[in-house]
This record gives structure tokens, sequence and C-alpha cells, in this order.
């Protein structure tokens, strides 16, 4: 069947899909180790990112002609002011992408195009995206991303963290763990606590303890995998009936069980008591755990309604509650909760799952206040097609249909979701609050 439809899709003008470069094995200091890095900006700007591709392991590439090979490249387009500034988009990739070979990495920086109050200077920030979004259609095929940062005014003007994380942010989106982001843009701000020491890129959880509910299978047991690589220690929370499942996980990763049904009324406080028997806080909380009972509404019960919004949603909102409330999440702490695309752009029959993803994204909107005075984060994955059990339930055509529309041409892995959670748990992460990542391969739904 599948060379059958790759066959089909081949005819319709879909190319087949590039294997994407992932790495299983803890995080490297140095993520393009002698790779040449195509640098444009200012001057000073230059200078800047210089000092951080060479100590991300890269090299500074100078080319005599637009005509050289080189796959990582860096646009910082912070100083646009005018509309003639975006013609320098053209101008530095146009005859770069001639060249450009597969797997690579395309990165621009801008500002908060809302925080720009020149009119000419913000409609040049906000033209940033849409090329972006664009460019990241036309070299998908590759297996190479484009993506932007948007640095906040307050950060651009503290030159020590702007440093700091910027270079986590590339050090992340340089890397094979961010392979399956593309067309994105993540918001740089200055954290809840001003970097003092300098922030490990790798190990970067060691001594962290983390909790990760629907942990014994899937994108939970990838994500407690991740974590556990990077030096957490993780409580694999499932459901009763997954016990083996979860234990099995835990084994693996010298972690701990906690069989939970997360949509119970009393999950909060069982999880609290747990948390305060065993250890000394959680230092990271993984909201995973969720389901889909998919029907049109005319044809939706209320069960099917009341149990995706029950385990989806406010579980969610319970849970993060009581443990703020008991002072149980620790200060400089990190909450990452799962949405959807299906939340962001809507599904046929999925009226209760929309509902709820959508929800998720408003929950770390609200939470992200209160979440910086503990000086920590809360942040939400919107994953587009990834291969779970939960997808595989997807009408087959429906969903061959949906990988080939994507930007990179093919559906996620689990490990895709847990290395953007591992990096939104990390220390570098500190400068992204209340933000919802796509990690869909660019898919066509939603933004």
């Amino acid at each position: 069947m599948s060379k059958l439809t790759d066959q089909l899709f081949k005819m319709a003008g879909f190319p087949p899909a590039i294997d994407l470069n992932r790495s299983h094995n803890p995080w490297t200091p140095t993520p393009i180790d002698n790779e040449k890095v195509d640098c444009f900006g200012s001057p000073e700007q230059i200078i800047f990112l210089n000092e951080i591709v060479k100590d991300l392991g890269g090299k500074i590439f100078a080319p005599k002609s637009i005509d050289a090979a080189c796959n990582y490249f860096v646009l910082d387009a912070t100083g646009f002011e005018s509309l003639s500034d975006i013609n320098k988009l053209y101008g530095f990739f146009q005859g770069r992408m001639k060249n450009l070979r597969s797997h690579g990495r395309l990165i621009i920086l801008s500002k908060k195009d809302q925080e720009v109050e020149n009119p000419a200077a913000r409609i040049a920030q906000k033209a940033i995206e849409g090329f972006m979004r664009s460019m990241s259609k036309e070299v998908g095929r590759k297996g190479t991303t484009v993506n932007q940062l948007r640095i906040s005014k307050a950060l651009l003007a503290d030159k020590e963290n702007y440093k700091t994380y910027l270079k986590s942010a590339l050090h992340f989106l340089f890397s094979t763990g961010s392979t399956f982001i593309t067309g994105q843009q993540i918001d740089l701000d200055v954290p809840a606590k001003r970097n003092e020491d300098s922030i490990p890129l790798t190990q970067s959880l060691k001594g962290k303890t983390a909790l990760v509910t629907g942990a014994a299978q899937g994108i939970g047991e990838a994500i407690a995998r991740c974590l556990a690589k990077e030096g957490a220690h993780v409580v694999v929370l499932d459901r009763p009936a997954d016990e083996d499942k979860a234990k099995a996980v835990a084994e693996a990763i010298d972690g701990v069980v906690l069989l939970q049904d997360v949509s119970s009324e009393d999950a909060g406080k069982a999880i609290g008591e747990f948390v305060q028997k065993n250890f000394d806080g959680l230092d990271i909380l993984i909201h995973n755990a969720g389901i889909t009972r998919d029907k049109t509404l005319k044809n939706m019960t209320r069960e099917q309604w009341d149990m995706v919004l029950n385990i989806n949603l406010h579980a969610l909102y319970n849970i993060t509650n009581t443990l703020l409330d008991a002072n149980l999440l620790n200060t400089q702490s990190r909450v990452v909760c799962m949405s959807s695309i299906m939340g962001i752009g809507g599904n046929f029959g999925q009226t209760n799952y929309g509902a709820t993803k959508a929800g998720v994204i408003g929950l770390v909107e609200a939470f992200a206040g209160k979440m910086a005075t503990k000086q920590s984060t809360i942040n939400a994955i919107a994953p587009g097609f990834i291969q779970t059990r939960m997808t595989d339930k997807i009408p087959f055509f429906t969903r061959e249909i949906g990988k080939k529309m994507a930007s990179l041409n093919q559906e996620g892995l689990p490990v895709d979701i847990a290395e953007t959670v591992t990096f939104l748990c990390s220390p570098g992460a500190a400068s992204i609050n209340g933000q919802t990542i796509r990690v869909c391969g660019g898919s066509v739904v939603g933004k």
C-alpha cells in the first residue's frame, strides 16, 4: 500500500520525503561542529553573530561568491527600518539558495513587530514573517528548515542576556533536535531572573525533578526518555491500566512510577502529596496526557464531550493550580503543555478536541504572568502529524494528504516533540514564556 501511495503522490507532484537528520544521543555543545555558517547584518551584528557561531563549533563563512555552497545561514534583520530594507532578504538569500544542500538551517532575527512604532519599520519587520513562512515551503523538500527569532526591545537593549539566550536558541535551532520545526516564530524576551552564571548547553537538567503525564508510551515516553537523557530524574505518570508499560519506561531511565488518573477531581492533590513525600518540589511539569473522541457535533454524546474536556484541559488547569498553590513548583521551574495544530486551525469532527487544544494555548498565556513571579515559565507545544497511536486512527488518505502538504513532506516522530519540550525545560529557554511552538513540519493547518 505504501509503495502504491508513494507512486500516486509522486504522480500528483509530491516527491518522496527526505530522511530527516535525528539524534537520540545527549546534546552536544557544538551542534554545528566544523560547519560553515553565513551571517548577514551590520558589521557590528556580524561580529556579534560570529562569536556565537564559534562558540557553537561553526566556521565563519565569508564567501567570495554567493554561489559558494553553505548550509547554515543567520540573517540579522533587527535593523530593518524602511520598506527598502525588505530587499535585503532577496539580496542575501536568492543566489545562495541555488547551492543549498539538504538538512540546512535558515534563521532570521527580527524585532517583535508589535513593539515597533515607526510605520515603515513595522511594515518591514512584519514582512519578514511572510518571507520566512514562504521560504520554509520552498526549501522544505530538502529537509531544510527556516525559522524566525523575534527579539524584544528590552532584550536587545540587554546585551549580556541577549547573547546568552540567543546562543541557547541558536544551539537548539541549529541542532537535529529542531528538525521538524519550520516556518515558525519564537519570541525571546528578558527572563524573569537575570542570568548571573553561564548557562550549560549540555546536561542542563542535571539535578532537576520532572513529572510527565501520559508517559507510558508514545510522545510521553519519548519526552520522559529525552528529559532523562539530559540529566533529569523523571516521574513517569500514567493511568493504572498502563502500569506495566509505565514501569518499563521508568526502569529504562532510572525513574519512578506514579499511577494516577489525571481527570479525577483529586488528581492535583494526589500528585502534590506524592511530590511532597518524595521530592523537594518539582522543577519540570509536562502535561502530555490527552485523548480524542471524534464525532461531528450533531452526533457527539455528552460523555464524549466531557471526557475530552476533562482530560485535555480541566486536568491541566486543576493540577497546575494545585501545585502552584501548594508551592510545589520550584523557583525557575518549567511547565510545558501539549496543544495541537487542530487547536489552531480546527478539524472536522473534532469540536471537543479543538476546543481543548485552543484552551491549552489560552492556559499558558493566562498562567505566564504568575509563573514569571516565580522566575519560571509555561509554554505549549502544538504538534502536527506525529507518528502515534492517536494519528494512526485518522483515515489513511486524510493522514497521507496532511503529511504531504507539510513543508517537510512527511509526518514527525515522538522524539521531535520530546526534543522541543526538553529545550523549553532547559535554563537556556528562560527567555521564552507564554508561547506556543508548533512542531509540525510546516503544516498548512493554522498559521
